[in-house]
């Protein structure tokens, strides 16, 4: 059994028009689970706060004594999606209880954290985390994944 999941929660990053070419994490982290045989991936879909509550549920299901909580989503001004911050937050803290295995949360989301205010450490001493990452400005998509391919990949 493998000791490290990367619970990977991603909403569509384009529209169906692109078709094969839509943007994904996933095969990012499948390459991870290619390379570490004690690595395990377990991915889902989704699209506004309902959609991520249940993905999260679902996924939090996953065995593994190390998770790691990659959500992937286009954001802006505090916003994830069309989630707003508070409502993000609230999700993951009504779930407190099943975070206890995550030691690390990954936001890829442009613009959601805010420096001055120090929103993701204060999500950090809320949940119990170890680390997390969030952005508060815009940031490329590729360059971001490579960005955090190369953290998580050192610490598998």
């Amino acid at each position: 059994m493998s000791d490290l999941a990367f619970l990977v929660l991603e909403s569509p990053w384009e529209e169906p028009t692109k078709g094969s070419r839509r943007l994904t994490a996933r095969p990012f982290f499948e390459g991870l689970e290619k390379i570490h045989p004690t690595v395990a991936v377990y991915y889902a879909t989704f699209y506004d706060a309902s959609s991520l509550r249940a993905a999260l549920d679902d996924l939090l299901q996953a065995r593994e004594a190390r998770q790691v909580i990659y959500i992937g989503s286009h954001g802006s001004r505090g916003r994830v999606g069309d989630i707003r911050q508070d409502v993000f937050r609230r999700l993951l803290l009504d779930r407190k209880d099943s975070l206890k295995r995550v030691e690390g949360l990954i936001v890829s989301a442009c613009d959601v954290f805010s420096s001055k205010e120090n929103e993701l450490l204060s999500l950090l001493e809320q949940t119990g985390f170890r680390w997390a990452m969030g952005y508060s400005c815009t940031i490329g998509w590729f360059d971001s994944m490579m960005l955090k391919l190369g953290g998580v990949n050192s610490g598998c």
